[in-house]
């Protein structure tokens, strides 16, 4: 099953597709295509990991994130809803401790 949305803002058209289990590919107008791993986590429900994507993405850019991290941000946010029953919301603090290791393997800490 595949998932996409379009958001555009100022010159830029970009496009997300979802592979559930794979990762994403996200692209914009101006060329940029590149591709991010699923998080491995225990599928539990699928329900709201759309829109928390769509959700966190959005979050993430109007905040100042770059277009890369709003989308890394997005889908470490619809990972963590995949791993719980219903449509919890996932709130910043469990989706930056969840993302903790990531970035400190990163830095080198």
């Amino acid at each position: 099953m595949q998932n996409s949305h379009l958001h555009k803002k100022s010159d830029y058209l970009w496009t997300f597709c979802a592979k559930p289990g794979q990762g994403i590919v996200y692209s914009s107008k101006v060329g940029k295509s590149d591709y991010l791993p699923a998080h491995k986590v225990r599928l539990v429900d699928t329900h709201g990991a759309g829109d928390s994507f769509i959700g966190a993405f959005c979050a993430r850019l109007s905040s100042g994130d770059s277009f890369v991290r709003a989308v890394a941000y997005a889908n470490a946010t619809a990972a963590l809803m995949v791993s719980t029953e219903g449509s919890d919301f996932v709130s910043p603090e469990v989706v930056k401790r969840f993302l903790r290791p990531q970035r400190d393997a990163e830095l080198g800490t």
